[in-house]
C-alpha cells in the first residue's frame, strides 16, 4: 500500500527505499514464521485433535510447508508491487502456473518417487518457490523499475550484473 501511495503521489525518489524495506521485511517475516512454524507444527496439530494415526505424516507435511513460507511472503510482496502499478495479470499468471506445477509435481513425487506426504509438501514448496521467479519476469534481467514515458530517461535500475534475484523481482515493474 505504501508503494502504491508513492507511485500515486509521484514521489518516485522514495520508491527504491520502500521496495528494499519491503523486500527485507518480507524475507525476515517469512523466515521468522517459517522457524516458528517448525516449533509449532506439532502443538498446532495436537490443538486441533489430529488423529494419532496420521499425526506423524501431518507433522512432516506441516514442517515442510512452513519451510516454504519465506517464498510465499516473497511472492506476496512481488505481487503487491506489481498490483500497485496496476499490473494484476502477471501475479495471477504466476499463481495459475504455480497451481498447475504443484499438481504435476504432486503426481511426480507421489506416484513416481513414492514420497507420499513428504512429496506433496515438497511439491507445494517448489511450486511456491517458483512464484516470485515467474512473477518477476526473469526473462528480462535488466528490466527497469520505472522510467518516464515519452523519454529515454531511465530513473533507476535495481538489477546489477551480480545482484540477487530478489532485486529482479522489484525491478520488473514498469511504472510510468
Amino acid at each position: 500500500m505504501w508503494i502504491a501511495h508513492l507511485i500515486g503521489s509521484g514521489e518516485r525518489e522514495k520508491i527504491p527505499n520502500a521496495i528494499h524495506s519491503a523486500v527485507l521485511l518480507s524475507i525476515l517475516l517469512g523466515l521468522l514464521l517459517g522457524i516458528i512454524g517448525q516449533w509449532l507444527a506439532k502443538p498446532l496439530l495436537l490443538l486441533i485433535h489430529t488423529p494419532s494415526d496420521i499425526q506423524t505424516a501431518a507433522i512432516q507435511y506441516l514442517k515442510l510447508y512452513f519451510a516454504g513460507i519465506p517464498f510465499l511472503f516473497l511472492y506476496d510482496f512481488a505481487a503487491a508491487i506489481l498490483r500497485a502499478n496496476g499490473d494484476s495479470k502477471r501475479p495471477l499468471a504466476a499463481l495459475l502456473l504455480a497451481g498447475v506445477l504443484n499438481v504435476f509435481l504432486n503426481l511426480f513425487f507421489v506416484i513416481v518417487c513414492h514420497l507420499s506426504v513428504i512429496g506433496v509438501a515438497l511439491a507445494t514448496d517448489l511450486a511456491t518457490a517458483l512464484l516470485p521467479i515467474r512473477n518477476s519476469g526473469m526473462d528480462d534481467a535488466r528490466a527497469r523499475l520505472f522510467h518516464s514515458s515519452g523519454s529515454r530517461n531511465y530513473v533507476w535500475n535495481l538489477c546489477h550484473s551480480n545482484s540477487l534475484d530478489i532485486h529482479r523481482i522489484c525491478a520488473h515493474t514498469n511504472i510510468k
